[in-house]
């Protein structure tokens, strides 16, 4: 999988379009030695929300923090204000980008 479809189905749970399970199941199929470091990010992230019964909402915390840096102006539009992070985050998030 490519670094932009990756990104844009990271998105789309951020954005509510689809569930954990449909994020989960590529991600899962992935060789993580032969992937991005996002890909590699990403997996880290979901077996540690695993291991550590996370909430849905902390999901999406985290993996905005970790996917947002990645994102180029072409593959994100939106805005990431409505998720639940503080205001002050998302703009130290933007400004690493």
């Amino acid at each position: 999988m490519g670094e932009p479809e990756l990104q844009k189905l990271v998105l789309d749970y951020l954005d509510h379009m689809i569930e954990l399970g449909d994020l989960e199941g590529p991600l899962l199929d992935l060789d993580v030695s032969r992937e991005s470091a996002l890909s590699r990010k990403l997996v880290g992230l979901l077996a540690e929300a695993s291991h550590a019964h996370w909430t849905e909402d902390e999901i999406r915390q985290e993996l905005a923090g970790a996917v947002f840096p990645f994102l180029t102006s072409e593959t994100h539009a939106g805005d990431p204000t409505p998720l639940p992070m503080a205001q002050s985050e998302w703009a130290e998030i933007r400004a690493a980008a």
